[in-house]
């Protein structure tokens, strides 16, 4: 118990509440918060300890009995949240581990089908494009090829001129020997004839 110029707590408490209340009650009781409350009630409940100490021959009070119950009610449920939150925080991160893995393992599973359906594209294109590689093979790279190495022995100034040149010259010769060719299966077919009339 706290005594100040002679007078008691209560007694400075109730002097403090009158001069708040000197132009009327304050406009504002919003302001007090439930631990302002709980002091007061504090406050109150040592005043009333303070009014019934015990004479010489009286018995103890239980009072400071209840108060530590009291504080060990609240302690024990600040306790309590804290566990509650704790055990919340650790459900939260394990349930977001789990759907990291989860989005991981089919980030994973996407990735493998896309790179089976690339093969399968690949497959299919080296498919349709065999026949178009061989005719290229078959009738264009020989020719480019030696354009190209013509091409290179003489290092023209104009060298797209000089290699489509080269190639009109190439389709030339062989449009010829084609006629050629023509002409000669023609004269053997004519001469199988006259063979076979004869």
């Amino acid at each position: 118990m706290v005594q100040a110029f002679g007078e008691s707590e209560a007694d400075i408490l109730k002097n403090i509440q009158a001069f708040i209340e000197v132009n009327g009650k304050p406009c504002c009781l919003n302001l007090i918060t439930d631990r302002d409350n709980k002091f007061l009630r504090q406050l109150e409940k040592q005043a009333k300890q303070a009014e019934a100490v015990p004479h010489e021959g009286e018995g103890e009070l239980t009072a400071p009995v209840e108060e530590e119950d009291e504080i060990a009610a609240i302690v024990r449920a600040e306790e309590e949240a804290n566990h509650q939150k704790e055990i919340a925080r650790k459900e939260k991160a394990i349930k977001d581990a789990e759907d990291e893995e989860k989005r991981k393992a089919k980030e994973i599973q996407d990735l493998a089908k896309m790179e089976i359906i690339k093969q399968q594209e690949r497959d299919l294109l080296d498919t349709r494009s065999q026949p178009i590689r061989q005719y290229l093979m078959d009738n264009l790279v020989p020719h480019l090829t030696q354009g190209l190495i013509e091409l290179c022995k003489k290092v023209p100034q104009d060298p797209v001129d000089t290699l489509a040149d080269f190639l009109l010259a190439r389709a030339d010769e062989i449009d010829q020997r084609k006629l050629r060719d023509h002409e000669t299966a023609l004269k053997a077919k004519q001469d199988a004839k006259k063979s076979k009339k004869k």
